[in-house]
């Protein structure tokens, strides 16, 4: 079936309004999110011996902290640290030792995050949902973190199953990244009886920790966070390796591992170094009860989940400078259309 149309000089003015405006949304559009594979080096040669296609990452099981909140409370935000290790690469498989050194590597591939969320809702079944609430540039500041960074640190320094969490943010520093709210999300669903929360044992792994903390609410969730990339190391990455969507899957109780009792305490500096027990400005204590205010907020500042998670290389997520320039394309149209219609004017008389 075919539609013909009277090819009028009103006709060719819409037609041409939908074209730019077409192209302009596409200035804005055009870097949509896509996954992609990026080249890696764990042997930090560049381009040359050890480098090989991947698709993203896994991470050991570890810890996840959530700092100064006293209370459930939507709409006031909060500050979430996590640290861990890659434990393998996806898309080309990678021979990963007992001590997370990958093909052979002289490193342990560590990974730490911090950014400051909010609470966005809470439903009658326990779900809480999470929105971000991170500055828009990359930041290591406790007032206001926004920060993801990988390290390349001599095996055998961290361990992230249990211990102090010393080590993590040490040795050198292969990719910086902020997070953007693009694709972000987040939710926790306490587990219930009867409409009330159940309280159980808050470390069943059968390893020891220096937390004091014996029981904790219990239940489940995850969070997905979009990272775009600000610096990295071409000797580990050859090309810039992008953004990156980085997944987590948060458990209550510690069932695979013990939770740390440190974060980020690295001889480097400029990462946030938050220790077992601490105020609320330098350090974390969960309570008695792991999620539930049981004391003064000054000691019962903090919250822990046990944290599994992945990240997959995408294409460039679009910044709003991108989507300017989309404002700025299609705010052109009506000048253009404008100016066609003075010369059509024109050429009439």
């Amino acid at each position: 079936m075919s539609v013909s149309y009277r090819t009028t000089r009103r006709t060719g003015l819409r037609a041409l309004m939908l074209l730019v405006t077409m192209a302009a949304l596409g200035v804005g559009m055009a870097q949509s999110t896509q996954a992609a594979s990026i080249t890696f080096n764990p042997l930090g040669g560049g381009g040359g011996a050890g480098a090989y296609s991947i698709t993203g990452y896994n991470y050991a099981t570890s810890s996840a902290l959530v700092s100064g909140i006293a209370a459930p409370v939507v709409g006031v935000p909060f500050n979430v640290y996590y640290e861990s290790v890659i434990s393998q690469t996806t898309g080309t498989p990678s021979s990963v030792g007992a001590d997370y050194s990958i093909n052979g590597s002289a490193n342990q591939f560590t990974v730490i995050a911090g950014f400051r969320e909010t609470i966005t809702s809470i439903a009658p079944d326990g779900t809480l949902t999470f929105g971000l609430a991170s500055g828009p540039a990359f930041s290591t500041s406790t007032a206001s973190p926004n920060f993801f960074m990988i390290f390349a640190t001599p095996k055998g320094t961290v361990n992230p199953s249990f211990g102090t969490g010393a080590g993590f943010g040490s040795g050198t520093e292969i990719l910086r990244g902020h997070l953007v709210s693009d694709n972000f999300g987040g939710s926790f669903a306490l587990t219930q009886v009867g409409g009330v929360p159940v309280v159980g044992a808050f470390n069943t792994s059968g390893l020891a920790t220096a937390i004091t903390t014996g029981t904790s609410l219990l239940g489940g969730g995850g969070t997905q966070l979009t990272v775009v990339t600000d610096t990295f190391s071409t000797a580990y990455y050859p090309t810039n390796p992008g953004s990156l969507i980085f997944s987590t899957t948060n458990s209550l109780p510690f069932a695979a591992v013990a939770p740390l009792s440190g974060f980020y305490s690295s001889p480097n500096g400029g990462v946030p170094n938050i220790t077992y027990p601490g105020s609320p400005t330098s350090g974390f204590n969960p309570g008695a009860i792991n999620a539930v205010v049981d004391g003064p907020f000054a000691t019962d500042n903090s919250l822990m989940f046990q944290t599994v998670a992945t990240s997959s290389f995408t294409t460039t997520i679009p910044e709003p400078a991108s989507f300017v320039q989309a404002a700025t394309a299609a705010a052109f149209v009506p000048l253009f259309l404008a100016f066609r219609r003075f010369r059509a004017k024109k050429s009439e008389a």
